[in-house]
């Protein structure tokens, strides 16, 4: 089995690569376009990383985002867009504090205590220097396995596919008394 792990900027350049055949597979944001087959696979927390200084009651309340410095992605960006949707739909106007594609600068510059960052829970491995909050409502994300609508090369990384649960045999009932 070969394995080629191929980085987009969101889910149309997901869905452009799937459509293409340069991607068989992926992992990504649901909902997709409804040419792709989707398969939910897990909902994943968005947190608030940000310095441990900051004041801020906890949980976070989605109102507090509104005028706080963030770190983002940059301006145009698939992963853009996304964030500024969502914090318009929750009424937030925070203020840019970086805007950077190098997701691997951007909790040094939480560290460094340029801003806060909205990021997944499970994708944190190293939060020393960072304080990590949820916020109240919860943000999540649903995640989903993608893929067009033709047929998997066959692989065991097609394998992926819940197996059916076997059928148990009927029970005996015990009978009816009146």
């Amino acid at each position: 089995m070969r394995v080629r792990v191929v980085r987009c900027e969101g889910r149309d350049d997901v869905a452009v690569k799937l459509r293409t055949g340069a991607a068989d597979l992926a992992l990504t944001d649901l909902p997709v376009p409804g040419d792709l087959a989707a398969h939910p696979f897990e909902q994943r927390e968005v947190v608030l990383i940000s310095p441990p200084g900051l004041k801020v009651r906890e949980p976070v309340p989605l109102t507090a985002l509104d005028g706080m410095r963030l770190v983002l992605p940059a301006r145009g960006s698939d992963r853009r867009v996304e964030i500024d949707t969502m914090l318009k739909r929750i009424g937030a106007t925070p203020v840019v504090a970086v805007e950077s594609d190098e997701r691997g600068s951007w909790i040094g510059w939480v560290r460094a205590g340029m801003g806060s960052l909205l990021w997944y829970r499970n994708q944190l491995d190293d939060t020393e220097g960072v304080a990590v909050r949820s916020f109240m409502p919860p943000i999540t994300r649903l995640i989903g396995l993608v893929h067009a609508h033709r047929q998997l090369p066959r692989s065991p990384a097609t394998s992926w596919r819940s197996p059916r649960r076997p059928r148990r045999p009927p029970q005996p009932r015990p009978p009816l008394t009146p």
